[in-house]
């Protein structure tokens, strides 16, 4: 790599050599400036251990074995979706679950997210709000949005609202 020192140097700061190795920053396991010839040794194991990563100063005999592969985690039984709690059956409207949506988030979220979610339930509740719940799609939010004059990480930000 351009740029980057193919041999040991002496990193003052952590008074350690280090090498770049597969295009990341090792440490060879070496310590104080002196210690030139240990780090070229340990460079040197690392490039015949064909590895990056771990101490090139072990002998591969003398690595730990390998972990064994975690236990199979067993199928977990998924729910159906449910509704939230916080709506209620007469809030079936877009606008009444947005309410509701809202309402729980600014509990949850920083100053400027509810400002942020407000904004974006606000402006979707002007064009659809009185839409059955579960009529609304994908296809619907996304019409609305690219509708809009937003850049696209607007756009974005304001489907991940809704």
């Amino acid at each position: 790599m351009a740029g980057r020192s193919s041999h040991p140097w002496f990193y003052a700061a952590k008074n350690a050599w280090y090498v770049w190795h597969n295009g990341k920053k090792v440490a060879l396991g070496v310590r104080g400036a002196a210690n030139k010839n240990g780090a070229l040794k340990a460079w040197h194991r690392l490039l015949a251990n064909g590895r990056g990563g771990g101490s090139p100063l072990q002998p591969p005999e003398t690595l730990p074995p390998p972990l064994p592969p975690p236990p199979a985690h067993p199928a977990v039984p998924q729910a159906g979706p449910k509704p939230f709690a916080g709506v209620k059956a007469e809030e079936t409207s877009v606008a009444g679950v947005l309410d509701a949506f809202f309402a729980d988030a600014q509990g949850r979220v920083g100053k400027y997210t509810a400002v942020h979610y407000e904004k974006f339930c606000r402006y979707f509740k002007k064009d659809h709000g009185t839409l059955e719940a579960e009529a609304l799609t994908a296809d619907i939010a996304e019409a609305w949005a690219r509708a809009k004059p937003w850049s696209n990480s607007t756009r974005h930000d304001a489907l991940g609202v809704l």
